[in-house]
């Protein structure tokens, strides 16, 4: 036979496994000779496509020489296996070579492959040597598995091609099951090769395939990245060690002996809650592993760490012999720092003796394990898979004494987990609604029963009403429901009405129900309104009114007898597309509505304009309230991170940025009971932040989370133990943060709409004796001196309004004066 043909063809390949496509094969039905020795093996190359290199030359003609592909013909979706480090899986016009196994398996160029047995120190010259250039070291695991060693270092024309731009010990795993076929109908693959970041389903980086102390990678084995996983993921148990400087040779230890540490568990923490907290001292359950074939005797672990405030109050921990196959515990006594938090690396020595081949050894190797100090309430977070836009509501719905969390999310499920983030309430939820649920759940006894009843609406075009017994009732809409729904009182029956609205063309768009789901709307309207509504008593008549913005650029107020109230529509140039909020103050009541032209409006109940703020970016949050101090400021969050604090003037009295888009809306609580509120705002990039109005952050925070955060945080006492938490929806998860300080939330807006009604309603009681300007409880010629004062300066609080007027002037100084001489 002719050893090998190569056809040159001009022109384009075809199409993948055609014919005109670089290739080896054999003439199998054809005849033909060249000086009498017949052609078998030949190579097909293409001038053009980029395929006529040396690299395809050299591939296709190594192919002739025996050996299969470690490219994947049909799994592309897998992680590549071998990568830039064999000529068979990737190569670049100058090809780097194929590995040591590759000559090994199909060629005569290297004709032994040594085994290593026993542990010690072995030395590796590079795959260009032709000799001591390979090794082989059996998984204790599994016996069609081994794993290959050799030293690539970039030099001459051709390994100067191979990924990244150092030398040094490239590590890679065969599985004898599919010896001879390479790597096209993988995986599993014949080859693989171990690089930093792999698993069985990322690709990692193939520069990072060089173990050797210069490039810090002196280690492999089941605690390391990469790990010796086999094709499905299983530990190889093998330990490679102290890989040394890329030099002349390459040299490197095999340790037979294999002990494994991991912190097992938590068995105590100050608290008791099973959480690591900062300030605690904590017993922590260690386990060690031998994986190896030999009993360890004389354990001892020793633990260490680098971060301040961490301190190990018993090292070292003894083990006594550990067996082959059998695992040793004991228990570390750490002292954690108020100040400690996040992830915390422990530098573990585990040592031991051992015998291998009638020889007493000395086993000492190094690890580092990760503890995560957090102020994660216990059980969270709840993983969903799925984004939660709708802002979690707290209630013992059953009444049992312990509190629930109520939450919708983007599979459309209705889910509740207590304080421990189990799934409770299982004979109702979770609950398919059918749509993605956006809005946040509302709370109230509508019908007057004694229990409350928990609603939500669905983008199924569902509304859905629950008590502690289950599904009360649903009613059907033609509209797409993806706002919250509003609890109301707007006739003169006893019960209370829902109040939601739709978000479809030509459809009708706002919907009243009664407490039993009779539609009692009289109104058609078929602007569609996002967010929901402000409901509240505007023209005090007792009965609630309700305002909502719509995408025709409209807002409106309806009062309670469904007239649209004189100088409303309120419009303007952009959508409302946030809920607004209704602001009830003793001299008047305005609407606060957050617009798309980047404004914040203060309207007031004739549709007239009291103050405008406009903003450098787009408003992302419907407006909060914060009352401290006597001082209303009304809170909004923009795309760009900032978050503004806003007086009833219209000025910005503070303003901080969180760093990326304000999510939800802004809430607030006294989390530590110092009188002093903090403000609590998540944003996009997984940040959850808690600062004060000077803008200094409460303990350990910001926190950051891995998803980016998707709903309005809730604050409440959700254990019963007097602290609170921090409750929002991510991406993927229920976060739930505990506060370790008792705190409260009187008179806060500590949830998305202000209260579990979701009225956006605020009513201001400034628990003012007005005209008593000194607060001294007595009104005499000195408040009168004050008062004066004050208008002079410009510099009155809100108690100066005498009259009650919204206006500090003349007028209110001449109240006074007779309010005194009436006394």
């Amino acid at each position: 036979f002719v050893d090998n043909v190569t056809f040159l063809v001009k022109g384009s390949p075809g199409a993948w496994a055609d014919l005109l496509w670089p290739h080896r094969w054999a003439l199998y039905t054809e005849e033909a000779y060249i000086n009498n020795a017949r052609v078998w093996d030949y190579n097909l190359n293409l001038e053009q496509g980029g395929y006529f290199t040396v690299g395809t030359l050299c591939h296709e003609f190594f192919h002739s020489l025996g050996s299969p592909d470690l490219y994947h013909y049909w799994d592309t979706s897998a992680p590549v296996a071998v990568g830039g480090w064999d000529v068979m899986d990737a190569s670049s016009e100058i090809p780097q070579s194929m590995s040591a196994y590759m000559k090994y398996r199909y060629t005569e160029w290297i004709n032994e492959l040594p085994i290593i047995e026993y542990g010690g120190t072995y030395e590796l010259y590079p795959l260009s040597n032709p000799e001591n250039n390979i090794y082989r070291i059996n998984s204790p695991i599994r016996e069609t598995e081994y794993f290959v060693l050799e030293y690539r270092v970039q030099e001459g024309l051709y390994e100067v091609n191979t990924p990244g731009d150092k030398n040094g010990l490239i590590i890679y795993r065969i599985n004898d099951e599919y010896s001879g076929q390479g790597n096209g109908n993988g995986p599993p693959d014949e080859i693989y090769v171990y690089r930093t970041g792999a698993t069985l389903n990322s690709g990692g980086i193939f520069a990072g395939a060089v173990f050797s102390e210069e490039v810090d990678r002196i280690e492999f084995n089941d605690n390391t990245d990469p790990n010796c996983f086999l094709h499905d993921g299983m530990l190889g148990g093998i330990n490679v060690s102290n890989v040394g400087m890329p030099e002349e040779t390459i040299h490197f230890d095999v340790v037979n002996m294999m002990l494994f540490p991991e912190f097992s568990n938590l068995s105590f923490d100050t608290d008791e809650d099973y959480v690591v907290n900062p300030g605690e001292e904590i017993l922590l359950d260690v386990s060690v592993s031998n994986l190896s074939n030999f009993d360890a005797d004389e354990v001892v672990l020793t633990i260490s760490s680098l971060v301040e405030g961490i301190e190990i109050l018993n090292n070292p921990i003894l083990f006594g012999n550990i067996n082959n196959g059998d695992v040793g515990f004991g228990t570390a006594l750490v002292g954690i720092d108020n100040d400690v938090f996040g992830d915390v690396v422990f530098d573990v020595e585990v040592a031991s003796l051992y015998e291998e081949n009638n020889a007493q050894l000395t086993y000492i190797d190094n690890f580092q394990l990760i503890l995560n100090v957090s102020l994660n309430q216990f059980g969270f977070p709840v993983s969903t898979l799925n984004e939660i836009r709708s802002a979690p509501l707290v209630v013992d719905l059953d009444l049992d004494g312990e509190k629930e969390i109520i939450f919708g999310d983007h599979f459309g499920f209705i889910n509740a987990v207590n304080s421990k983030g189990v799934n409770v309430l299982t004979d109702i939820f979770p609950f398919d609604t059918g749509g993605q649920i956006w809005g946040a759940p509302a709370l109230g006894d509508i019908d007057l029963d004694g229990y409350e009843e928990v609603v939500f609406v669905s983008s199924s075009k569902n509304i859905y009403v629950f008590d502690y017994t289950g599904l009360k009732w649903s009613y059907e809409t033609e509209s797409l429901l993806i706002s919250t729904p509003s609890l109301a009182n707007i006739n003169n029956d006893e019960y209370i009405e829902i109040i939601f609205s739709g978000y479809s063309n030509n459809n009708t768009n706002y919907f009243a129900l009664s407490h039993d789901g009779v539609n009692i709307n009289e109104i058609n309207l078929t602007e569609k309104s996002r967010s929901g509504f402000a409901v509240g008593d505007f023209n005090n008549n007792q009965f609630d009114d309700v305002v909502f913005g719509t995408d025709e650029n409209k807002i409106y107020l309806i009062y309670d007898n469904v007239q649209v109230a004189e100088g409303f529509p309120f419009e303007t140039n952009n959508k409302f597309q946030l809920a607004p909020v209704m602001l009830n103050q003793p001299h008047k009541n305005t609407i606060l509505a957050a617009c798309k032209n980047k404004t914040l409006y203060s309207i007031e109940d004739d549709g007239s304009i009291d103050f405008i703020v406009e903003f450098d970016d787009y408003i992302s949050t419907s407006p909060s309230i914060l009352y401290n101090n006597d001082q209303i400021l009304i809170f909004i969050g923009n795309n760009n991170g900032d978050i503004y604090g806003i007086d009833l003037e219209g000025n910005i009295v503070f303003e901080f940025n969180i760093g990326s888009k304000v999510i939800g809306s802004i809430t607030f609580s006294d989390l530590n009971a110092d009188e002093i509120p903090e403000i609590i705002s998540v944003n996009d990039i997984g940040d959850l932040h808690v600062i004060n109005l000077n803008g200094e952050y409460y303990p350990h925070f910001p926190i950051h989370y891995d998803f980016p955060y998707s709903s309005t945080c809730s604050i409440d006492d959700l254990d019963l133990d007097l602290d609170l938490e921090v409750l929002c929806g991510t991406t993927n998860s229920l976060i739930a943060i505990d506060i370790k300080e008792n705190g409260g939330n009187a008179n806060y807006w500590n949830m998305y709409s202000g209260n579990p009604q979701r009225t956006n309603y605020y009513k201001v009681d400034y628990n003012c004796n007005y005209g008593d300007i000194d607060l001294n409880e007595y009104i005499n010629v000195f408040d009168i001196i004050l008062l004066v004062e004050c208008i002079l300066l410009d510099s009155c609080s809100i108690c100066s309004d005498v009259n009650i007027d919204g206006s500090i002037d003349i007028i209110d100084v001449i109240d006074l004066v007779n309010m005194i001489l009436e006394f």
